[in-house]
């Protein structure tokens, strides 16, 4: 499992960075999304990550009918709470380390 999620890893390592950023939390939810947002379905093979990750996804892009020129992403984070912000900044934090302890463990 190592490789198959070797690049989910990095994807959600790199958005952590985002995650601890300046600004608001909206802000650095949509720096995370762009660090992990090439991830696909296939990228996770366990069915709790995989659900996870989807998820995660589904919450970022639940506006569809906002701003064109802004994107499903951004509409979402411009109408979100701060609390929900802060919920699934958590959740992205949870399923980075469910996958850093996989691949850890196969190193």
């Amino acid at each position: 499992m190592f490789h198959e999620l070797s690049y989910a890893n990095e994807k959600l390592h790199n958005a952590l960075h985002s995650l601890v950023g300046g600004g608001s939390v909206q802000d650095r939810l949509f720096g995370a999304f762009m660090s992990f947002h090439p991830l696909q379905d296939r990228d996770f093979k366990d069915p709790e990550m995989l659900t996870r990750w989807q998820e995660i996804y589904s919450r970022l892009t639940v506006i569809k009918d906002g701003d064109p020129a802004e994107g499903a992403v951004k509409n979402t984070l411009n109408r979100m709470s701060d609390e929900d912000a802060e919920n699934l900044a958590g959740d992205i934090l949870e399923l980075a380390y469910m996958v850093k302890e996989v691949v850890s463990k196969t190193n």
